[in-house]
């Protein structure tokens, strides 16, 4: 059976008055775990907050679904997680239809990882928060991510119109084409796959991975002596380059 080890947290970031980041965590046993990370839009000092209000929501699902039936949850999880994230789509999308003035700006990028006790990890994912893989394949260890940007900058990408190096100074990457409480029907990125011993994922906003690159945030989470360790060193290193953004992450190890 697999055993998680975990750890995240959200920073106000550098220049930034309003934390619009939010990171939450369900151990709903020794064994499976469920970490959602979001970026708000929109948000206000003493209002609602898009990005807490969606993890609420998606956690609050998950752990109902799992206390029901929790072998149902993890055999049916890549067909419930996007149907999951609906919830908190439409509830921002009632806060804009109900009143526009004030909530015309809300919306949400989620992405979230379930973890269960056969090491089956499922995604599912809108907007531009990521989350990667961290693996050691023949002695040597990398780092690949396994969500798509959904941003206007990725689909010039994905046409070759500008390079991977351009990606990340692009006045169009945080332009999102598709996110919770935009549209009806927002693009859910899912998937699943199985993990290994010692692997680590790596979720992380954009204030994250667009002041720390890959390879960077690779020897920073390796290098590091364990998770919350890890989550503190990106941290820092994203304020080091004092990207104007909020910066938040978590780190999950297979044990």
């Amino acid at each position: 059976m697999a055993e998680y080890y975990f750890a995240g947290s959200t920073d106000l970031g550098y220049k930034r008055m309003i934390n619009e980041d939010y990171i939450d965590a369900l151990k709903l046993s020794k064994d499976c775990v469920f970490i959602v990370a979001a970026d708000g839009m929109g948000s206000r000092e003493t209002d609602i907050q898009p990005a807490q209000l969606s993890c609420r929501l998606v956690c609050d699902e998950v752990k109902r679904l799992f206390d029901d039936d929790p072998e149902f949850l993890a055999d049916n999880a890549e067909q419930l997680l996007p149907i999951i994230m609906r919830i908190p789509n439409e509830a921002l999308g009632a806060l804009k239809a109900a009143n526009k003035e004030t909530y015309s700006g809300v919306g949400s990028t989620l992405t979230c990882c379930f973890l269960t006790p056969k090491r089956k990890m499922y995604l599912a994912h809108t907007g531009n928060t990521r989350l990667y893989l961290i693996r050691n394949k023949n002695g040597t260890t990398g780092i690949r991510q396994l969500t798509t940007d959904h941003t206007a900058a990725r689909e010039l990408l994905d046409r070759n119109s500008i390079t991977e190096e351009e990606y990340y100074v692009h006045h169009e990457r945080n332009r999102l084409t598709s996110a919770l409480g935009f549209v009806s029907s927002p693009q859910i990125q899912v998937m699943s796959a199985n993990v290994k011993e010692n692997d680590i994922l790596l979720l992380t906003t954009d204030g994250i991975h667009y002041a720390v690159r890959p390879e960077v945030m690779l020897e920073i989470v390796i290098g590091s002596d364990n998770c919350g360790k890890a989550v503190e060193n990106l941290i820092y290193a994203a304020k080091t380059q004092e990207y104007n953004d909020n910066m938040s992450a978590a780190v999950i190890y297979v044990k």
